[in-house]
């Protein structure tokens, strides 16, 4: 079966949105779940702070070759807290995907950025993100 970049999208959102093992991240949250969503999704709402934004990258390789994808978790929040809420959000995302989440693949935290005092892309609300390489040979 060939490799569905939207399945692979979908599977590593709703981790976070709606599975049991999201349920620490969402309770950190504004909103629960609903502070859990897609960056083309910030065109037409931003949600209650703190909330999460996926941003999903492309996947690269050939078919049966070694394929990676991108996937990179941003936490935004009000400017009057700062980093104070985001930091212990970075560490439950974490929590949520460990090693091999999926059965077809292979998950891993790659990369956590420095806070980030004015995310001039959300409103210069202050950020922090966490991006996860998948790599499958699908």
């Amino acid at each position: 079966m060939p490799l569905n970049p939207a399945l692979v999208k979908s599977q590593f959102l709703n981790r976070l949105k709606v599975d049991t093992a999201g349920a620490a991240v969402r309770a950190l949250l504004g909103d629960a779940g609903n502070s859990v969503i897609e960056a083309d999704d910030l065109k037409q709402r931003i949600p209650l702070e703190p909330f999460i934004v996926l941003r999903a990258g492309n996947i690269g390789g050939a078919q049966f070759d070694i394929r990676q994808c991108v996937l990179t978790w941003w936490v935004y929040d009000a400017v009057p807290k700062r980093h104070v809420r985001i930091n212990p959000i970075i560490a439950a995302i974490q929590a949520a995907y460990p090693l091999y989440t999926f059965a077809i693949g292979e998950l891993r935290s790659t990369n956590i950025s420095q806070e980030i005092s004015e995310d001039a892309a959300v409103g210069k609300r202050p950020s922090r993100s966490i991006q996860y390489t998948y790599t499958t040979r699908r």
